[in-house]
Formats: structure tokens, C-alpha cells, sequence
């Protein structure tokens, strides 16, 4: 017996709750396992102590001195925002900016996200 994928037989339940198709994201599915790709370096340097504490003087010194540790790098700016229920995502890359509208009431910590996947997505189109 095979089994239906579960939008068919919801389909008509999800109409009459009004979803819509485009609220939804869609991802691939990675064919090289995940213990094979390499693992991110990450520098945190700029997270020694909390934000508040440093005189923001100093903080934008210390971010200009990181960038230029890796000045033979692009930079990728990304941000997450939520106003009310309106959510949406932005980077900015090479002078482009580009942002995108999220589906209302979703969470800040998912705009974050998307940010990032919208910055690997351009940088791995580059």
C-alpha cells in the first residue's frame, strides 16, 4: 500500500484555515553527510565581554582591528528584524542589499536564521 504524502489528505483542512503554500520554506535535502563537511571557524573575540560594558569607542575599534585580521575576506553583513508581527531578514553583500519579508509572527531567533541562510546562499552564488 502506498502511503500518500501528508498534503493530500489535509489539503482540504488547510484551505479552510486559510494557509497559503508561500508561507512555507523550502529546503533541499544535502546529499554529502553532515560529519564530512568542514566545520565553520568562528571568531568570537568580539564577544569577551558584554556590549554594554565597553565603551562603544572601543568596541568599534575593536571590530575595525578583526576586520583587518581578514581583509582578503567579503564581508556579509546579516540581520533579523521583528516590528509588531512584521518579521523579515536582510543582508548585505558586495553593496547589495537584499532583504525578505517573513510570514507574521515569526520568531526573531528564525528571522536570525534566514539571515544566515540568506548569506550563504549569495556567497555560494558568488
Amino acid at each position: 500500500m502506498l502511503i500518500p504524502p501528508l498534503s493530500i489528505p489535509v489539503s482540504c483542512d488547510s484551505k479552510d484555515v486559510g494557509f497559503q503554500k508561500r508561507n512555507v520554506l523550502s529546503s533541499n535535502i544535502v546529499s554529502t553527510p553532515p560529519w564530512l563537511l568542514m566545520r565553520p571557524i568562528v571568531n568570537y573575540s568580539l564577544h569577551s565581554a558584554h556590549k554594554a560594558d565597553i565603551p562603544a569607542e572601543i568596541h568599534k575599534y575593536r571590530f575595525y582591528e578583526l576586520c583587518d585580521q581578514y581583509a582578503d575576506y567579503c564581508c556579509i553583513y546579516t540581520d533579523g528584524s521583528k516590528a509588531g508581527e512584521r518579521v523579515a531578514s536582510a543582508i548585505i553583500y558586495k553593496g547589495i542589499t537584499k532583504s525578505v519579508r517573513l510570514p507574521d509572527l515569526t520568531s526573531i531567533f528564525r528571522a536570525e536564521l534566514y539571515a544566515l541562510f540568506l548569506a550563504m546562499l549569495f556567497a555560494s552564488q558568488s
